[in-house]
């Protein structure tokens, strides 16, 4: 075998474990968006979607409509700082983009599940603007205000 055959072999064998990589690294299915929940938990797309269909019973069709509109909340979710106030307005976004995609007898439900995380938030230290941070005082001040009266 002469040297030219020998590079020649070693070159085809590049090439065809680059193309290999490169098929496997295209084939390989994207991990999902795991964002932090309002609730403090990480949470996927496919568990948010599971528990939305179970609590609200949503059929096919609108598990399908909801896809995409909890996938995109889930990217900006998780580009966001835990604790940070933007957060609660891509929730409050993507409800109102999940709210007219539900059927009449569904919207109850939905509003208490909405209402249920805007109070889990609260509780977790951070205030809802356009609430009263300190909402257990009716005179507004903080805890260490009301210490020193």
């Amino acid at each position: 075998m002469t040297r030219w055959q020998q590079v020649r072999i070693a070159l085809l064998l590049v090439v065809i474990f680059a193309g290999g990589f490169v098929a496997g690294r295209l084939s390989v299915p994207q991990p999902p968006t795991r964002f932090l929940a309002l609730s403090g938990e990480w949470r996927s797309t496919d568990e948010v979607l599971a528990r939305m269909a179970a609590r609200f019973n949503l059929d096919t069709a609108q598990q399908r409509q909801f896809r995409p509109i909890l996938e995109a909340m889930a990217r900006r979710m998780a580009a966001l700082p835990p604790h940070a106030p933007e957060r609660l307005a891509v929730f409050r976004e993507c409800a109102g983009q999940l709210r007219p995609l539900l059927r009449p007898e569904q919207l109850p439900a939905f509003e208490r599940s909405v209402e249920q995380s805007l109070r889990t938030y609260e509780r977790r230290g951070i205030p809802l603007p356009g609430r009263n941070p300190d909402f257990r005082s009716p005179e507004g001040a903080g805890p260490a205000v009301r210490a020193n009266r």
